[in-house]
């Protein structure tokens, strides 16, 4: 018989925010009955913080950490006869975005928001991976049907925005660069005019233009310091 302890995956939240690990303590346990096991939670590792747990169940408050936070789950059984032990660690993000407000699907779960700020392109990914809101990190949202471009539209008014689609690692084959998605072929792509994608040039992006932009009257390949759209998913 084997004993063996998962505390979860590791989880990225801003400073102040608390993690609620329900689910994520599930434990492994060959022939040992769950009823029998005792669970321990410690802190072992940053800066003190307030938490609580329930058998499997962690809460933690990350105000004032500074920066990782880990803990340490042993699961043993009622008569010590068998241990065994996993980490967990939050990392904080100090220099998070958080949210107040964002347009929230009901039937996905999943939350957007039109960032106003202009950024370049080549920049936005890892400026929307930095942005939370309701405990949820985002990422540049990855349009991938037309129910959900329709949903997109009522964010803000179909004003224009870039979206995760890039095509930069080889000229014409678009993919999704962020989110569940990243890494994929991106299978809808309904451009805005036939001469859409026209891969223009500017002398400030001389590599032409390798970014998704979704409009009101579909997708446009541009470049260059554009708004953006962030998607907000839970679990991701």
């Amino acid at each position: 018989m084997t004993l063996r302890a998962f505390a979860g995956p590791e989880v990225l939240v801003p400073s102040g925010d608390v993690v609620d690990v329900v689910g994520q303590g599930s434990v492994l346990t060959g022939d040992y009955p769950k009823d029998d096991l005792v669970y321990d939670w410690r802190q072992v590792g940053g800066d003190p913080v307030q938490f609580n747990f329930t058998s499997t169940s962690l809460t933690v408050d990350t105000t004032g950490a500074t920066g990782d936070v880990t803990f340490l789950l042993t699961v043993s059984t009622a008569d010590g006869s068998a241990e065994a032990t996993d980490e967990f660690t939050i990392g904080v993000d100090l220099d998070a975005v958080v949210l107040e407000s964002a347009v929230c699907d009901p039937a996905t779960g999943h939350c957007y928001a039109r960032i106003d700020t202009l950024t370049w392109c080549s920049e936005m990914k890892a400026a929307a991976n930095n942005i939370y809101y309701d405990g949820m990190r985002g990422h540049l949202a990855t349009i991938t049907t037309p129910v959900e471009r329709s949903f997109l539209a009522t964010v803000a008014r179909n004003a224009p925005g870039i979206i995760a689609g890039t095509d930069r690692f080889e000229e014409g084959v678009w993919v999704w660069d962020d989110g569940p998605e990243e890494g994929r072929l991106i299978e809808y792509l309904p451009w805005a005019s036939e001469n859409e994608p026209s891969n223009g040039y500017h002398w400030s992006y001389p590599e032409g233009e390798d970014y998704l932009s979704n409009l009101a009257r579909g997708f446009d390949d541009l470049n260059g310091w554009r708004r953006y759209y962030v998607e907000f998913e839970p679990g991701w």
